[in-house]
């Protein structure tokens, strides 16, 4: 068997899964930072969160 004969089909397959993986890493990045202009947003209006309050009031 010549692995030739499918070289092409599997570089091909190997270069798409290079861009997905690519591509998802991107909008990980991407997602990640939007989140934190979110909560920065939110902390500049002054919410906080729950779990926050229950830290300072406990003894």
């Amino acid at each position: 068997m010549r692995l030739v004969a499918h070289g092409e089909f599997i570089m091909a397959a190997y270069g798409a899964a290079v861009l997905i993986l690519a591509a998802l890493i991107v909008w990980i990045v991407y997602d990640y930072r939007a989140l934190r202009r979110t909560l920065r947003a939110f902390e500049d209006e002054g919410v906080t969160r729950r779990s926050e309050q229950a830290v300072k009031s406990s003894p």
